[in-house]
Formats: structure tokens, C-alpha cells, sequence
């Protein structure tokens, strides 16, 4: 059996470009790191966050459509439903102030657990989802460093 060496997280810097206003996330809270931005790859491809393990985000937000739904006019979910939205293009969200077509969601750490949890869309609990990713050794290495920081 081999052992696995975990080190403090490599942070990636964020740039603004030259003439943008300050993002509205705070990156301090959640600095940006190469193991932080893996994990969020992984999980965004990955199914085992519907309650079918069917779903992954991607499965909405289509990397060849700029991560927005191309093909229709709303997205599919859970047992094929038909969602009450489009899935959005996904870019400059540290610049959003709100989320969602209605501006209901106010912060990005929080926008993802309303389509995990829609009975429409993922249609998975969080109880569900933290069972799922705890019996993945290979998400949960990866969870347990995201939860180290630079200053750690």
C-alpha cells in the first residue's frame, strides 16, 4: 500500500483585466488553487450529483456552447423533464452581483445547490450528495485538500 503526500494547495492567480472593476466575489474567502479548480472540473463532469447519477452540469452547461444549452430551449432533467430555464453561459460570474433568471441566488457559492436540489433538474438532496462523494476516495482526497488554503 502506498501513501499519498498532500501539500499545501498551488494558488492560481486571478487577473483582472486592465479596465474591469473589481469582481464582486470575494477571492479571499475562496482563493482559487490548481486543486480547488480540479475538484470543480471533476464535479462538474461528473453525474454522481443527481439523485440517477444520470446528470452532471455539464450535461446542461455544454462546454461546446460557451457552457450555455445550444440545442433547445430548455434544459432536460431528471427522467428527461423539461426544466423552467435555459441553462446559462458560464463566464465572469466573480463579476455577477445575483444568479438564476430572477436574481434569487445572491452568492456563487451558493448557486449550484439550487439545480442539484430541483426535483426538475438534478433532483438530489445535499444529505444525498455528501453520502455519495464521501464513498469516492478519489473526490474525497480531492475534497480534503480543496479544504486546506495557500495560508494554511
Amino acid at each position: 500500500m502506498g501513501f499519498i503526500a498532500i501539500s499545501k494547495p498551488k494558488p492560481i492567480k486571478f487577473k483582472v483585466p486592465k479596465g474591469w472593476q473589481k469582481p464582486n466575489y470575494n477571492l479571499k474567502e475562496n482563493p482559487i488553487t490548481e486543486e480547488g479548480f480540479e475538484l470543480g472540473k471533476k464535479l462538474f463532469y461528473d453525474e454522481v450529483l443527481s439523485k440517477d447519477s444520470s446528470i452532471s452540469c455539464a450535461s446542461c452547461h455544454q462546454q461546446f456552447a460557451a457552457f450555455s444549452t445550444f440545442d433547445h430551449n430548455l434544459s432536460h432533467g431528471f427522467n428527461n423533464s423539461l426544466t423552467t430555464r435555459n441553462a446559462p453561459a458560464l463566464q465572469n460570474l466573480a463579476w455577477q452581483k445575483n444568479f438564476m433568471a430572477d436574481g434569487g441566488i445572491l452568492h456563487l457559492d451558493l448557486q449550484p445547490l439550487a439545480p442539484m436540489t430541483a426535483n426538475n433538474e438534478m433532483a438530489e438532496t445535499i444529505e444525498s450528495i455528501i453520502t455519495k462523494l464521501k464513498k469516492n476516495l478519489c473526490l474525497k482526497l480531492l475534497l480534503e485538500m480543496k479544504l486546506l488554503t495557500p495560508n494554511a
